[in-house]
């Protein structure tokens, strides 16, 4: 009889049963762990959270498209080198240049080298695009492999950092670009003091206002990383 009252109130868990077996009342009302795991839980175990899909929509599209503000930055740095160079010569190669002439002409020299390489990095692999490339890569692989909280937040906030860096990048070109817009106009002005050959300076000044339009454009144009935040927070 006993037995029975204890199948009994195993099976339905009322107060009425009567008194239950020890061991069969631990093995029902385990206890659950009092400290989580170290790592956080998967993704996989919340579809209704779209962050992952929409955060890899937006890290593959910042990869692959077109980086605006590198390749102007880019053109800015081949037309300065260019002029660099127009200057350097000009002064240079002057009949019996005075040691101011030589020293710019030097001057001008070793600018136009060091944009000339710095024009070069900026059309062959600018280095926005090949990190926002690589942090895509990495994000696929973890998704593939477990996604989990720590990794989303960290993602998270590697873009928005890129986010940053383009806005900051625009911000720069186009305060330079204002920048070469005054430096254009006081060319001119020695130029019409007779302070300077107006040959070099009409054309020094000229490229430097050239140089000024792309800076200034550069305003406009938002980077692949600001394009990609704004669309994963739907903005």
């Amino acid at each position: 009889d006993t037995g029975t009252v204890t199948d009994t109130a195993t099976d339905t868990g009322t107060a009425d049963a009567g008194p239950t077996d020890t061991d069969t009342h631990s093995e029902v009302t385990r206890a659950a762990p009092a400290n989580p795991p170290a790592l956080g839980p998967s993704l996989a175990s919340l579809p209704q959270d779209d962050r992952p899909e929409r955060l890899e929509l937006a890290l593959r599209h910042a990869a692959f498209a077109f980086d605006g503000p590198s390749f102007l930055s880019a053109q800015r740095a081949a037309l300065v080198a260019v002029f660099e160079a127009y200057c350097g010569f000009g002064n240079l190669l002057q009949n019996q240049p005075s040691r101011l002439e030589i020293g710019i002409g030097i001057g001008c020299l070793v600018g136009a080298a060091t944009l000339t390489y710095v024009a070069f990095r900026g059309f062959v692999r600018p280095r926005g695009p090949a990190e926002a490339h690589a942090r895509y890569e990495r994000f696929y692989a973890a998704r593939r492999e477990g996604l989990t909280f720590d990794e989303l937040a960290a993602t998270e906030a590697a873009l928005e950092t890129a986010a940053r860096a383009d806005r900051r990048r625009r911000l720069v070109g186009g305060i330079f670009g204002f920048l070469n817009f005054v430096a254009a106009g006081v060319l001119i002005t020695l130029v019409a003091r007779d302070s300077l050959d107006s040959r070099v300076g009409t054309s020094i000044a000229t490229g430097t206002a050239v140089v000024g339009v792309l800076g200034v454009t550069a305003l406009a144009i938002r980077g692949p990383s600001e394009r990609a935040l704004a669309e994963y927070r739907g903005r």
